[in-house]
């Protein structure tokens, strides 16, 4: 894979950052064993960040996020809570 003008290359860091997520959803069972050793070949060959994206593109988040944050819900009704006490 040849680098595009431009693009950022890919640190070791990022690539160990993506085989440790590959592993954690293999072992989840979101990947099968062919899944895997694809995606490794692939992730290993990969040169810019714009390659790993793609390894990694399907894969599901860490940490699904939050339909409301509590501490802005918390921050908005702070004021319906005081006005409610008096």
């Amino acid at each position: 894979m040849c680098a595009a003008p431009g693009a950022r290359s890919c640190s070791s860091r990022s690539r160990d950052r993506a085989t440790h997520r590959l592993k954690r959803t293999y072992a989840a069972g979101r990947l099968t064993q062919e899944e895997l050793e694809e995606r490794t070949q692939r992730l290993l060959e990969a040169r810019t960040r714009r390659d790993l994206a793609v390894v990694t593109e399907a894969l599901p988040r860490r940490r699904s996020p939050r339909l409301f944050p509590f501490r802005l819900f918390r921050r908005l009704t702070r004021g319906l809570r005081r006005r409610r006490r008096r």
